[in-house]
């Protein structure tokens, strides 16, 4: 039950704290301000409805590989699941970014944004596979 909790609730957390660093660079800056506290709930639901879907990919492209070879080796760590979510994180920020710049809108996500999501993601999944006292 301890891996499907993880593998559905850990790919939320990147773009969860995607709204979060969002948030608080509007927040920041005072010509974004208002907007940005205005329109919480319709810009954590965009948040969601872009960057789940990306998240959940590439937790199953790379975190179920990983987990399948991490728990037969019997080393399903922080270490590892941290490496695997950082390096998972940078690479889907390396692919994805380009495809997120339009004439709309452009969404940054740059490989600091990548590391730092994916190690989240990672950290999250694991705090669900530990064994509880």
């Amino acid at each position: 039950m301890r891996p499907l909790k993880a593998f559905v609730l850990a790919p939320l957390t990147a773009p969860t704290l995607y709204w979060f660093i969002s948030l608080g660079s509007a927040i920041a800056d005072p010509n974004r301000r208002y907007a940005a506290v205005n329109g919480l709930l319709t810009s954590f639901a965009a948040v969601m409805a872009f960057g789940a879907p990306i998240s959940y990919a590439a937790t199953f492209a790379f975190g179920g590989p990983a987990y399948v070879l991490l728990t037969r080796h019997n080393v399903v760590r922080l270490g590892p699941i941290m490496l695997v979510g950082t390096v998972a994180g940078l690479i889907t920020a390396v692919v994805v970014q380009p495809h997120l710049r339009g004439e709309l809108f452009s969404v940054p996500l740059g490989p600091f944004y990548g590391v730092t999501l994916g190690g989240a993601s990672a950290f999250v999944f694991w705090w669900c596979l530990r064994p509880r006292d």
